[in-house]
């Protein structure tokens, strides 16, 4: 995966996330305790990548080694695991309003019901970040009216409708911090949202962020999604096989799933000693690293897949013959 990796932090914006797998033998690790699949999304931007990681930890190490090299900006949620990476590598932090407004929401739903309930903070908060996604909106269909609107249009449109809302936003919560009671749901929403202004605000500087780190979201989610069926990995081998395989399939993964009715009979033809042309032989089994012109970036994690799996690719061989 290092070439992949390392086109992918060749770019200048990384979205990153994570979610918990379980994983039964991982040493010096109780079968309950919780292990990680790493995303990240990134790359140049008529290309970007999605890979997986997988790590018997959430510390700050992982993304440090993961993003080694990576020059610009960060987008994560407000995980304090990635702030040492920020300041190691000098990358600009870039936040998710997702997860400050989900906040609000919890707040918003622990509010007591009925008629005579009034407006709450909560509420007031929530209207105005919604006038901040409805700007987003607005962007996003002048982009499919094919408006001509250039990278400087988009962040003066941003200047003129988001930021006003936004200084709103925070003299508004700079104001009530003190009025809430600290144990509150919305106390808490405020000042995890205050905590983490200077990386809400950076998407109004550059035409190239989003409002929300929802690429990276929905990235991860397939795998989310796909837990629920199949529950655990049962070694650290078939969870570290497993991220290869997840990039390479992923749905929208624009550097490797151009090809994919290609490839699955490739993989599936090394396993079972089917002929494979010499191009594409004299590469397998190599552990360094692969720069060649006739190669793309898929058949090198094709190779990477073919590696790491070992005994996965003959399982998939026998559900695609039953």
């Amino acid at each position: 995966m290092n070439l992949l990796r390392e086109y992918q932090n060749s770019g200048d914006i990384v979205a990153m996330d994570e979610t918990r797998i379980q994983v039964l033998k991982e040493p010096n690790k109780a079968v309950t305790s919780d292990k990680y699949m790493w995303v990240s999304l990134g790359g140049p931007e008529e290309q970007r990548s999605v890979l997986f990681h997988y790590d018997s930890s959430r510390s700050g190490e992982v993304p440090i080694n993961l993003l080694d090299g990576f020059k610009g900006y960060l987008q994560t949620d407000g995980y304090a695991g990635y702030n040492a990476v920020c300041e190691k590598y000098g990358l600009t932090h870039v936040g998710c309003m997702d997860h400050a407004r989900r906040k609000f929401v919890e707040a918003q739903k622990a509010q007591p019901k009925g008629k005579k309930t009034k407006i709450s903070k909560a509420d007031i908060v929530l209207g105005i970040i919604n006038k901040l996604y409805r700007v987003e909106r607005q962007l996003n269909t002048f982009k499919e009216q094919q408006y001509a609107m250039t990278a400087e249009d988009i962040v003066a449109y941003r200047q003129e409708h988001s930021v006003p809302l936004l200084n709103e936003l925070k003299a508004f919560l700079e104001n009530n911090l003190s009025k809430i009671p600290k144990n509150s749901l919305t106390h808490t929403a405020i000042k995890y949202t205050l905590n983490q202004w200077s990386r809400l605000v950076v998407y109004c500087g550059d035409s190239k962020f989003r409002i929300s780190n929802i690429l990276a979201e929905n990235a991860i989610r397939p795998f989310v999604i796909g837990r629920k069926a199949w529950l655990f990995a049962d070694t650290p081998q078939g969870a570290n096989a497993s991220a290869p395989a997840m990039a390479w399939w992923k749905p929208r993964n624009s550097m490797v799933s151009s090809h994919t009715n290609t490839y699955i009979p490739f993989l599936l033809s090394y396993h079972t000693q089917k002929p494979l042309s010499k191009s594409r032989r004299c590469y397998l089994g190599t552990s360094k690293t692969i720069k060649s012109p006739s190669l793309s970036a898929h058949d090198l994690l094709s190779i990477e897949l073919i590696q790491k799996t070992g005994d996965i690719i003959p399982q998939l061989h026998c559900h695609f013959l039953s």
